[in-house]
């Protein structure tokens, strides 16, 4: 089985990558019901995630096992500080990284 990483294609990974979201804010509403359900959540996400990535210089990226979306990643690159104490500089934050639960130990958040 081999992994390939690479930016999401939204025509070509849309249904996978929301199948991870909805799998993700299920997960995230058990722990905090006040948490938005998967169903009004998903519509909104990516287009969220790409506004945060023009900003920041960042890239969502698609994890694929089988030609099929087992997980994604989205690393902002230039995120500045906003904090009084921690001075004027920028740095990288991964804002989110899921794994489809059916590819879970497969090692594709180590890749």
């Amino acid at each position: 089985m081999e992994v390939e990483i690479r930016p999401l294609d939204v025509t070509r990974d849309r249904a996978g990558f929301e199948e991870c979201v909805r799998q993700l804010q299920e997960f995230e509403h058990v722990i905090d019901p006040r948490m938005r359900p998967a169903s009004e959540l998903v519509p909104d996400y990516l287009a969220h995630l790409q506004s945060r990535c023009e900003k920041y210089r960042g890239q969502i990226l698609v994890a694929r096992i089988d030609d099929a979306v087992a997980g994604y990643t989205c690393v902002l690159s230039q995120v500045p500080t906003d904090d009084p104490d921690d001075g004027d500089y920028e740095y990288a934050m991964v804002t989110a990284l899921v794994v489809n639960e059916a590819a879970r130990g497969a090692g594709i958040g180590k890749a």
